[in-house]
């Protein structure tokens, strides 16, 4: 109701960039958040609400630890391939997951194999060179970065571009973004660098 008095052209600049936007103006947002869509108090309250979903535990803890003023970067475990936060890459929606192709390691490594097809990771570089290693000659843009970094595979935009990470959920997220952004050829890798290592297929380390 706040927001009633400024013009449309009142620039807002978000405390988080999470898929490259930078800024906005209120009239785009009037016309395209659905956070400013309703009329009444009670309509916004039940659109919070179907939104509402059972917090984990790990949130309860990341609630304690910000309470406590906590500086350590480790005093809680944040999942990394749990729908958690979108910042790390968690979608804004399930639907955004439907048609999204999804293939096993072995046709991976089979398409691989016939060559012209691009290999994405999209983890933390401290994953990429960790214990699972990685993909011989896979590109490493992690997931939370990829909106921003996305022209740096522009050269690959109608090439087959295959997504992957630890388990799957991240590859997934990034598979999205990509359909989204325009490329026509996108697969996500099941079960990611776990089952790749679990059926014995080779991997790199830097």
């Amino acid at each position: 109701q706040k927001l009633k008095q400024y013009a449309d052209d009142l620039k807002i600049f978000p405390a988080h960039d999470y898929h490259g936007r930078e800024s906005s103006t209120l009239g785009q947002e009037r016309q395209t958040n659905p956070r400013l869509q309703f009329n009444s108090r009670k309509e916004y309250v039940q659109y919070l609400s179907s939104l509402a979903g059972p917090t984990p535990d790990w949130m309860l803890q990341v609630v304690r630890a910000n309470h406590a003023c906590t500086r350590d970067p480790k005093a809680v475990e944040i999942p990394e391939d749990l729908p958690c936060c979108e910042v790390n890459g968690t979608p804004v929606s399930e639907e955004d997951m439907r048609g999204i192709t999804l293939i096993a390691p072995e046709q991976v490594k089979k398409r691989m194999d016939a060559g012209g097809v691009l290999v994405l990771d999209v983890r933390n570089l401290d994953e990429y060179s960790g214990p699972l290693g990685h993909i011989q000659d896979s590109r490493l843009i992690p997931v939370q970065e990829l909106s921003a970094r996305i022209g740096e595979i522009e050269n690959a935009r109608n090439a087959e571009v295959i997504t992957i990470c630890k388990t799957g959920r991240r590859a997934l997220t990034a598979a999205s973004l990509l359909t989204k952004a325009g490329f026509t050829r996108v697969a996500c890798m099941q079960g990611g660098m776990v089952q790749w290592n679990a059926i014995q297929y080779p991997v790199a380390y830097m």
